[in-house]
């Protein structure tokens, strides 16, 4: 996924190592950091407050909301999000091997 430039100032990003078998609420997946950086700042304008996690057997950069122990809280937590952000969101289990779209 390619996300477009606005030219907005560089923000130091943090990298976050994702937590195996927990519940993430995805917003987004690019592949390099550039895009990461592009896609935190239109989140943020978005007024949300979104992480950036990798793994080492993955090539890609996840931009979560949150994480959970159990599908249950973060299908809970998505209740809190507008419409509009709620559609692009994903709740998705990390296993440290392979990435699994649960369903919502």
């Amino acid at each position: 996924t390619q996300a477009p430039d606005f030219n907005l100032p560089q923000q130091q990003i943090k990298i976050h190592q994702l937590v195996p078998s927990k519940y993430y609420i995805v917003a987004d997946r690019v592949s390099d950091l550039a895009s990461a950086r592009r896609v935190v700042n239109i989140l943020r304008e978005q007024s949300l407050n979104p992480k950036v996690g990798t793994s080492t057997k993955h090539n890609s950069y996840y931009l979560y909301l949150d994480y959970f122990d159990t599908r249950g809280e973060a299908k809970q937590k998505m209740k809190n999000y507008s419409a509009g952000v709620k559609s692009t969101l994903d709740i998705v289990k990390f296993d440290g091997t392979i990435t699994v779209k649960p369903g919502k």
